[in-house]
């Protein structure tokens, strides 16, 4: 939908059928994301760590990425920097995690990504803040393609 409704920008995505990853090692907060990005009009995969989470990015056409930081096998940092350095196109992050510690929020930045959260998640600001990530990585497109 190019032409969104501001009415409905926290309520369903700008454009239909975004592929969403979603990666957290805890089930019932990704059965949570998976609820409200589904409910918005994406699809979701899922993963449970960095290491199945990079996985799942090579694998597929990921459109947007919801990253905990606190995960095993690979944490989120280590994870969003490598997608990061990666990938081919600029391809949105949103740390999502229970840390609300300035340390450790600017690392998860500096380490790539693009936008935080923190948990419990509102589902009206994860989906504005996806809206606004896809808005971004739109403007990019259309920079580069110029």
């Amino acid at each position: 939908m190019n032409n969104y409704d501001p009415k409905s920008w926290s309520t369903m995505f700008i454009h239909s059928h975004l592929n969403v990853l979603i990666a957290d090692d805890e089930e019932i907060i990704r059965i949570f994301l998976k609820a409200a990005v589904e409910h918005a009009g994406g699809n979701v995969f899922e993963a449970d760590n960095g290491k199945q989470a990079l996985d799942i990015f090579h694998n597929n056409a990921i459109d947007i990425i919801l990253m905990d930081l606190s995960m095993p096998e690979m944490d989120g940092f280590e994870a969003i920097h490598m997608i990061k350095k990666q990938s081919q196109s600029f391809i949105p992050i949103i740390s999502i995690n229970a840390f609300d510690d300035d340390d450790i929020l600017s690392k998860a930045l500096a380490f790539g990504a693009d936008d935080l959260i923190i948990k419990p998640v509102s589902p009206l600001l994860l989906i504005a803040k996806m809206n606004a990530m896809i808005r971004i990585k739109e403007i990019i497109q259309q920079s580069i393609s110029k």
